[in-house]
C-alpha cells in the first residue's frame, strides 16, 4: 500500500470518527486544514523516496563500474 493510499485510508478513518463523535465545525475545519497539509507534506516525501531511490540505484551502479575498472586494472 502506498503512503498516499495509507494518508487516505487515515482519512477515511478520520471521517467515519467524526460522524461518531461530531466535532465543533470550527474543529473540523481545523482538522481537515491540516489533514490537507500533512497530504501535501506525504505527497513530497513520497517524491522524495522515489527520488532517493534512483540516487542510490545510480551509485550502486557507478560503483559497480568502478569495480569492474579496478579488476581489469589490476
Amino acid at each position: 500500500m502506498s503512503i498516499m493510499s495509507r494518508v487516505r485510508h487515515s482519512a477515511g478513518s478520520a471521517v467515519r470518527a467524526y460522524d461518531q463523535v461530531r466535532l465543533a465545525p470550527d474543529r473540523v475545519s481545523e482538522l481537515e486544514r491540516r489533514v490537507g497539509e500533512l497530504e501535501t507534506v506525504v505527497e513530497r516525501l513520497d517524491r522524495d523516496l522515489d527520488e532517493s531511490r534512483r540516487l542510490n540505484l545510480r551509485a550502486a551502479e557507478l560503483l559497480d563500474i568502478v569495480q569492474s575498472e579496478i579488476v581489469a586494472r589490476a
